[in-house]
């Protein structure tokens, strides 16, 4: 099997294999986690792991001060809350989506492949859901307690798992674009993903899109790339706008409002997490994850609207302390350096802008979404190439400083 098709894997399997209602026997509640656990065993056996090069010390170690950070939020879990190891391992089991980093660390996979796997994704998920949306409904199951089973208007099309994976693709797309590879794929990607975004109509991820669709056209090197992608983000944001004009104006409307309500779920989550309830030491290293099994704490703020994955990285700062966050963000400010290559300048501004309401512990997608992003910085062939050059140049400016000293 092919490397890029077991990457789609991971990333369907990811997401409840899309939640199809022919597999939720198999992957309801924990059954979810080993059915990823086993995949990630797989893909590890089968291109038989443990390739590491040299200076891999130095990929891993944002991921193990990440899990260091983790790690300790089980001691105010246990302090405040009374929840022993065994509780915390069982409520912490969605963290073990980040050992897919450790997995493409030692398989490799290159970034055509994930640009290859994230391609079919796209491709399979936009198929999948103008399936159950508009010709049968009942090809995806919908849990009826979480009272979401379509989007907020609903009136457009289904909601399914997975939808953060189609920003991947969108970057790759773009990449293609600006690079003048202007194909039929890679055109009908974009604007697929595009319109998707616009009906879902997930404020977080259009603004994202947005701003990395303008980010990518001043990125271009040339006046024609600049041109091409800008011309292209302007056809598709009068598309969108033309067809979609009330319904944005009513999310603009909506957000001002919601902004302004006290009573708003992500307000109180602000005003709650932000609030030192356990005392200083817990805005260092958190309040930890707390099963629901041990105390009631959790089920009490889902009562009151109030859920850590609401607010993103200030919800994971909140349970897990501030040595993740940390971790996370130093990762993607450097990212945004101008010696890397432009997607992995874009996957880390993407996750920038998504982490005010993406919490990437909450289940095992979002986790892997951030690995992807954490492995394509870790192997960046062009941010190898542009620093050597980079020293040698400063080391050349530097050497002439001396010399003109000297004389």
């Amino acid at each position: 099997m092919h490397l890029s098709i077991e990457i789609l894997l991971l990333m369907i399997v990811s997401c409840g294999f899309m939640d199809i209602e022919f597999f939720q026997p198999l992957v309801r509640n924990n059954m979810n986690v080993v059915t990823n656990l086993l995949l990630l065993v797989y893909v590890f056996i089968r291109n038989m792991g443990f390739t590491f090069k040299s200076g891999i010390a130095g990929k891993l170690k944002p991921m193990w001060w990440l899990l260091a950070g983790v790690l300790i939020s089980f001691i105010p879990a246990y302090l405040y809350y009374g929840q022993h190891l065994y509780n915390s391992l069982t409520a912490y089991r969605h963290f073990l989506g980040y050992f897919a980093f450790f997995l493409f660390l030692s398989v490799q996979p290159t970034r055509y492949e994930f640009k290859k796997a994230s391609y079919f994704f796209a491709f399979i998920y936009i198929v999948c859901v103008f399936y159950c949306s508009f010709i049968n409904p009942d090809f995806v199951y919908f849990d009826p307690d979480s009272k979401m089973p379509f989007i907020t208007e609903g009136e457009f099309i289904h909601v399914v798992p997975g939808f953060h994976f189609l920003m991947i693709a969108y970057i790759f797309a773009l990449d293609d674009i600006r690079k003048e590879k202007i194909t039929f794929k890679s055109l009908a990607i974009l604007f697929s993903i595009l319109a998707i975004i616009f009906l879902v109509q997930n404020r977080t991820v259009m603004f994202s899109a947005f701003v990395i669709g303008v980010f990518s056209a001043m990125a271009g090197r040339s006046h024609k790339q600049r041109l091409t992608i800008g011309t292209l983000l302007v056809v598709a944001l009068c598309l969108g706008v033309f067809f979609t004009w009330k319904y944005i104006d009513l999310l603009i409307t909506e957000t001002i409002d919601e902004l302004t309500d006290e009573d708003y779920n992500r307000v109180k989550a602000f005003i709650y997490f932000t609030s030192g309830d356990n005392g200083t030491m817990s805005y260092f290293w958190g309040n930890g994850f707390i099963s629901g099994k041990v105390h009631p704490i959790m089920e009490q703020l889902r009562e009151e609207g109030i859920f850590n994955s609401d607010l993103g990285l200030i919800g994971f700062w909140h349970q897990f302390g501030l040595i993740p966050v940390i971790t996370i963000l130093v990762v993607c400010f450097k990212g945004l350096s101008s010696l890397r290559s432009f997607e992995v300048r874009a996957h880390a501004l993407n996750i920038l802008l998504c982490s005010l309401t993406i919490a990437y512990f909450r289940d095992f997608p979002y986790s892997l979404w951030l690995c992807i992003y954490w492995y394509l910085y870790s192997i960046d062939p062009v941010y190898d190439y542009r620093k050597r050059i980079h020293d040698a140049e400063v080391a050349q400016r530097a050497m002439r400083r001396f010399r003109s000293l000297t004389r």
